[in-house]
């Protein structure tokens, strides 16, 4: 990770504590602050999953203290993946793409601080869950302030970390009318690499060992909050709960009396 704004340190600090956040992941995360342009050539030929820069792009290049980094001039990106979250970067996530990267993650306009830092963290939340480049850009456009601001360009399919449940599933949550306790879910599967569309899934959260075919959505399921914290693998499943995006380990903090799951096939 790169933060050449002093602005955006927030999600310089955030980031790296998402990016270790599962035991079943080692990751080495790597920061690094007020890179120059020679140090930015360097560790972009590095071999990493995953290359988050913070700060300033423009029609040049990335801003560095000693100056520009064109990104037509860099020969060799070993990076999987590239999240470049600055100002109007799609030109030059372009050509890291290139030069060798599997997929971009970039901005098409101006952001402004605070919703640069929400994409920034929301989107490693994401990735690092198991969700593609796609799908998880796929929320990011829906669910956040500025998501429509930014695009994949490369693979869409690209991962970061494997899903521990198999498939990434983002589940939407709503209250039933006059029962306080239950909630609907409706869960949604998003293809991966090795899951794709028309591979058979058997979700967790149904009981018995019915499969459906990945992706999209599945039945519809009545059930409490506490019986969607069993399925839960990490503080930072994603859900929608009425038509927010949230996270689990925060939701999770509310009490609910757990009931049995039953199937309601819509």
């Amino acid at each position: 990770m790169v933060c050449n704004d002093e602005r955006m340190r927030e999600e310089l600090a955030s980031v790296g504590d998402i990016y270790g956040s599962r035991d079943d992941v080692p990751a080495d995360v790597t920061s690094k602050i007020g890179v120059s342009t020679g140090e930015l050539r360097e560790l972009l030929a590095e071999n990493y999953d995953v290359f988050h820069f913070i700060g300033h792009i423009d029609g040049q290049g990335f801003e560095c203290p000693d100056g520009i980094l064109d990104a037509k001039t860099v020969e060799e990106v070993n990076a999987t993946t590239v999240l470049l979250n600055g100002c109007r970067s799609h030109d030059q996530g372009v050509e890291l793409v290139k030069a060798g990267a599997s997929a971009a993650i970039v901005s098409l306009a101006d952001l402004f601080n605070s919703g640069a830092v929400e994409i920034g963290k929301t989107l490693s939340r994401l990735l690092y869950h198991g969700f593609g480049i796609g799908a998880a850009m796929k929320i990011i456009r829906e669910y956040t302030s500025i998501g429509n601001r930014y695009v994949v360009v490369g693979d869409p399919l690209s991962l970061v970390a494997q899903c521990e449940s198999g498939i990434p599933t983002l589940c939407h949550i709503s209250k039933r009318s006059g029962e306080s306790s239950r909630i609907n879910i409706s869960p949604h599967a998003y293809p991966t690499q090795k899951r794709g569309i028309g591979s058979s899934f058997s979700p967790s959260f149904f009981d018995g060992d019915q499969y459906y075919i990945a992706v999209g959505k599945y039945d519809d399921l009545t059930t409490t909050r506490d019986a969607v914290e069993k399925w839960t693998a990490t503080d930072y499943d994603p859900l929608v709960v009425n038509r927010e995006l949230v996270w689990s380990g925060a939701w999770f903090q509310q009490d609910e009396t757990t009931a049995p799951i039953s199937r309601n096939n819509p």
